[in-house]
């Protein structure tokens, strides 16, 4: 989709033992781990998952439950730059677990219920009212996707600076039927975070990049994590190019616990 793509693994390294099974054995405390993930192991496997014949960068990072962190990286961006550990890069679809947190936080704080119609809590978008809030969290609204219909993904390529609103992604599917009546199956779709997103700013009255901050980046000390175009913050690693979803994607960079 886009000349760059990287790759990001954060994770706690949980040591699996491999110990006797004996009943006598004892406990685990005297067993070694079977893989140990430290620098080489992770050459290892990038190298195994990297390409040089296409152009791009994968970066895989381990955070340890002592604090302690291991990486590996291989390739470039197209100026030559190769990822680091505090390389800023766009987190793609994984924007939905912010999506998702921020969602979960206001029901705690009473604004809506999670079997709420989505329709009742939105005006600028018509939705079935059979949707529920929670339809939308786990892809069983029937919601078609706009990467699956029309030219939507030849528009980004071919507009990659543009700047695309909620409505006008869910525009380029609005003659499309749901693909199933809500809640009675599950099938992944974009559409439902496009639409959380805006339920966020409608229920707070604050942007979602607003939300994003008070809720979230800021709390945490997540001082590199922000929403561009709508915020600023450090050059993202050249990532993605050619369809960014209108920079809609949180940046974010790889934090030391």
């Amino acid at each position: 989709m886009g000349r760059v793509l990287v790759a990001l693994l954060s994770a706690t390294l949980i040591a699996a033992a491999c110990g006797s099974t004996d009943d006598d054995a004892g406990t685990d405390a005297d067993a070694t781990p079977s893989v140990v993930v430290d620098a080489a192991f992770l050459d290892e496997q990038v190298a195994l998952s990297w390409d040089p014949d296409i152009e791009g960068a994968v970066l895989a990072v381990v955070h340890d439950a002592d604090g302690s962190s291991v990486w590996s990286a291989a390739g470039t961006a197209p100026d030559g730059s190769s990822p680091t550990l505090d390389t800023p890069v766009r987190v793609g679809s994984i924007t939905k677990f912010f999506t998702a947190v921020l969602v979960l936080d206001l029901v705690d704080d009473g604004l809506f219920e999670l079997t709420d119609s989505a329709a009742d809590l939105l005006t600028r978008v018509s939705l079935d009212p059979a949707i529920s809030v929670r339809d939308l969290l786990r892809h069983s609204s029937g919601l078609p996707d706009s990467t699956e219909f029309g030219d939507f993904l030849g528009s980004l390529d071919e507009e990659p600076e543009r700047v695309w609103q909620p409505e006008e992604v869910l525009a380029s599917v609005e003659d499309e039927p749901l693909a199933f009546a809500p809640g009675s199956s599950i099938a992944y779709s974009n559409n439902n975070y496009t639409v959380l997103g805006m339920l966020i700013e409608e229920v707070t009255g604050s942007t979602y990049a607003e939300v994003l901050r008070e809720r979230i980046s800021e709390p945490l000390g997540l001082s590199s994590t922000y929403l561009p175009p709508f915020e600023t913050g450090p050059a993202p690693f050249g990532g993605f190019e050619g369809g960014t979803f209108g920079g809609t994607t949180v940046v974010a960079a790889i934090e030391e616990p």
